[in-house]
C-alpha cells in the first residue's frame, strides 16, 4: 500500500516536471519568435516595399530600354545627295556617308569630270554641284515613280511624285494622301481638262503615273547631258533663241494687228472731195 502511494507520488512529480519543462520551452520559443519578428520588422523598415521596388525597377528598366533603342532620324545632307547622284551615274560604289574627301568619292568625281569634259580635277565647281543636287532629286522621284511595292505609303509616294512632275503638288512626298494631295489631284485634273474631283479612277491614275514616268525620265536624260558645260551652253543658247523667236513672232503679230486697226481707222475718216 505504501509502495503504491510512493509510486503515485513519484509519477505525479514526473508529470509536473514535464509540464513545467514544456512551459519553459514554450516561453523560450515565444521569445525567440518575437526576436525574429522584431529583426524582420527592423530590416523591412530600411527598404522599399517589394511591390513598389519592383514597379520602380521595372519602370526604370523600360525607360532605359526605350531610350537605348530610340531611332535617330537620318539627316540627308547635300554631300550625301552628291554621292547618290554619282552612284546612280555609276561613278561611285562606296558607302553613302557624305564624305566627299574620301578616296572613293574623289575618284568618282574625277571620272565624272573627265567624262563630261568638266575638268581634270577631283573637286566640284558650283555649277556641277548644283547639277548633281538636281539629279539627286530627279533620281529619288524616279525611284518613287517606278516603285513596285504594294504598300499604302509606297503608292502614296508614287501618286504625290507624279503630281509633283505635273507641278500640281509642292508639299513633302511622305506617302500620306491627305487634303493637300487630294487638292493637288483636283488641280491636275482641271489642268488636263478632266472633271476636277479629288480622286482618281484606276484608269486616270494609270495615265497620270505612266505619263509622269516618261516626263521624269526625259528630264533626267537632259539633266545628265547638261553635266557637260559645252552641251548645256549650246542647249541654253538654243532655248534662248527659241524664246526670242517666240517673242519676235508675238511682236510681229501685234504690229500687224496695230497696222490693221490703223488702216481701218483711216478708212473711216471723211475724205476731202473737190467742188
Amino acid at each position: 500500500m505504501i509502495m503504491k502511494k510512493l509510486r503515485a507520488i513519484i509519477l505525479s512529480l514526473m508529470v509536473m516536471s514535464q509540464v513545467v519543462q514544456a512551459r519553459n520551452n514554450a516561453a523560450l520559443f515565444g521569445v525567440a519568435a518575437a526576436a525574429i519578428a522584431g529583426a524582420a520588422l527592423i530590416a523591412n523598415s530600411h527598404r522599399e516595399p517589394r511591390s513598389d521596388y519592383h514597379h520602380h525597377h521595372k519602370r526604370h528598366h523600360t525607360t532605359h530600354h526605350k531610350t537605348h533603342h530610340k531611332k535617330t532620324p537620318i539627316v540627308i545632307t547635300d554631300e550625301m545627295k552628291i554621292q547618290k547622284s554619282l552612284s546612280y551615274l555609276e561613278f561611285y560604289k562606296g558607302k553613302i556617308d557624305g564624305k566627299l574627301n574620301s578616296y572613293a568619292s574623289r575618284s568618282a568625281i574625277k571620272k565624272m569630270n573627265k567624262k563630261y569634259n568638266i575638268s581634270a580635277g577631283t573637286t566640284l565647281d558650283s555649277r556641277t554641284w548644283n547639277e548633281l543636287l538636281y539629279l539627286a532629286e530627279l533620281f529619288t522621284m524616279d525611284k518613287n515613280l517606278f516603285s513596285e511595292r504594294n504598300t499604302k505609303v509606297a503608292k502614296g509616294k508614287q501618286l504625290q511624285t507624279a503630281l509633283k512632275v505635273y507641278g500640281a503638288y509642292n508639299s513633302k512626298v511622305d506617302g500620306i494622301v491627305g487634303s493637300g494631295t487630294r487638292k493637288a489631284i483636283a488641280t491636275y485634273k482641271n489642268t488636263e481638262g478632266l472633271t476636277p474631283t479629288t480622286s482618281l479612277s484606276p484608269n486616270e491614275r494609270y495615265n497620270l503615273i505612266n505619263s509622269a514616268q516618261k516626263m521624269n525620265t526625259k528630264t533626267i536624260d537632259e539633266a545628265i547631258k547638261d553635266l557637260s558645260p559645252q552641251r548645256k551652253k549650246v542647249r541654253e543658247e538654243a532655248v534662248q533663241n527659241s524664246q526670242q523667236k517666240v517673242q519676235d513672232t508675238q511682236q510681229t503679230n501685234e504690229d500687224r494687228v496695230d497696222s490693221t486697226h490703223q488702216d481701218r481707222s483711216n478708212d473711216m475718216l471723211p475724205s476731202n472731195g473737190g467742188e
